[in-house]
């Protein structure tokens, strides 16, 4: 069922960003820098997700735009170009469906929308670019009243803190606000809070749970 329809006293919706609005596919990040160099994309395979402190340190913002790209060239034994790192850094990014950005727009005209996500500089910088060149195109002048970034906040979900800041910063009642994300901790983390949370899936995206 609707979530907007099931909790009738929404005011707020919170949306996160990859794989709720942004198509993301990690495994084709890890296809790239295997072409770049086979031996190496092991070991940032292992250095992102066997170590989740430096996944989590990218996403809070502690590295510069040129140390990242740093940081990817060091875990690789190949030399590699700053430029091919990019690119296969963010292959993942995979596009804004149209359909999930008219909805949004549709749903701010009723609801105060906002957007928190886990990023990092490189990927916020690829589909910022993006999203403006689709939103102009769609002739929609914004989607949000506030956007939240990982990278630019110094903290990242499921971190206690960055549901403070959002509740705290917007003003948002969270009993009163509808959260959607793709992680369970996540939307955990929300709840702990009194803010109603609702899972994306692919089975079941925004336009599907939201639309109808």
């Amino acid at each position: 069922m609707n979530p907007l329809k099931s909790h009738k006293q929404i005011e707020s919706i919170i949306f996160d960003l990859g794989k709720v609005i942004l198509n993301i596919d990690w495994r084709i990040t890890f296809e790239e820098f295997k072409k770049l160099d086979g031996e190496g994309v092991e070991t940032i395979y292992e250095a992102l997700f066997y170590d989740e402190t430096l996944l989590s340190r990218i996403q809070r913002g502690e590295y510069t735009h040129d140390e990242l790209i740093q940081l990817l060239q060091n875990q690789l034994k190949s030399a590699i170009t700053k430029e091919e790192i990019e690119k296969a850094w963010n292959a993942m990014l995979q596009g804004f469906p149209k359909e999930r950005i008219e909805l949004i727009a549709r749903l701010s005209k009723q609801y105060r929308t906002f957007l928190l996500s886990n990023t990092n500089i490189i990927h916020w910088k690829h589909y910022r670019r993006e999203l403006s060149d689709l939103l102009h195109y769609l002739q929609i002048d914004k989607l949000f009243e506030k956007e939240y970034y990982s990278h630019e906040l110094g903290m990242r979900k499921p971190e206690p803190r960055i549901y403070e800041k959002i509740i705290e910063d917007s003003y948002v009642t969270p009993e009163k606000t509808l959260f959607l994300d793709d992680n369970q901790d996540n939307l955990n983390a929300a709840a702990a809070y009194g803010i109603k949370t609702q899972l994306v899936t692919e089975e079941q995206d925004i336009v599907t749970l939201l639309a109808s």
